[in-house]
């Protein structure tokens, strides 16, 4: 049996279950901790790529800088130092001949391994970062090679 979990970017719907289920493991005092709205919209517009540990880590770490018991923008910015930028990708750039011809090999594995990066960076002679670098580079979204 294989059990598949969306990434946590894909299913913001359950942002606020693990941010309950967490909060007693990194807060001394989890029913005083309260959002601001500005706080509740970081945590939704934010792309947490390292998923649920980097949502772990950063509520522990807003957890104690809020000694009001209040999380508000600034401690979830300091605990995710890239919490400004967009979590859609951005446009892809402009690709010399060699790199359009990297990227449309890369696709085309991707899509073959149904985005199995482990696969992809073996059938290119790659590391499985490299393949990761290039999907962040040319901004491939990895969920539209699944079947």
């Amino acid at each position: 049996m294989t059990v598949r979990l969306l990434p946590l970017r894909e299913r913001r719907e359950d942002l606020g279950l693990l941010v309950a289920a967490l909060l007693p493991r990194v807060a001394t005092e989890p029913q005083r901790i309260r959002f601001t709205r500005e706080a509740a919209r970081a945590l939704f517009a934010y792309g947490w790529p390292l998923n649920v540990r980097e949502l772990e880590k950063a509520l522990e770490t807003a957890a104690a800088l809020a000694r009001s018991g209040t999380i508000d923008a600034d401690h979830l910015a300091q605990a995710i130092p890239n919490l400004s930028r967009p979590a859609a990708p951005g446009p892809v750039v402009a690709l010399d001949d060699r790199d359009a011809a990297l990227r449309g090999q890369l696709v085309a594995a991707l899509q073959h391994s149904q985005r199995n990066v482990a696969a992809v960076a073996r059938q290119m002679g790659k590391t499985r970062m490299q393949i990761h670098r290039w999907v962040k580079r040319w901004n491939i979204d990895m969920a539209s090679f699944r079947r």
